[in-house]
């Protein structure tokens, strides 16, 4: 399991924005379900609104890391 995790990294590396593009996608997709769990009165809706905002701007980067990256191939 290490051995793939290590593999599939190094292949990422290869290319800096498909890389970029990867990390930025499972940091917004983590955000989004963070911003889900977190419920509630005033302050907790404010920082749910705050971070499905981040989600979708970080989202939106690393799709546009993606496009470059296919346009480049």
């Amino acid at each position: 399991m290490k051995h793939k995790i290590t593999f599939l990294i190094q292949q990422l590396k290869c290319s800096k924005r498909r890389f970029y593009g990867t990390l930025l996608v499972l940091i917004g997709v983590l955000l989004g379900v963070i911003s889900r769990l977190t419920t509630g009165s005033a302050l907790p809706d404010f920082y749910c609104g705050l971070l499905m905002g981040l989600s979708v701007g970080i989202l939106l980067v690393g799709i546009l890391f993606f496009v470059l990256f296919l346009f480049e191939s």
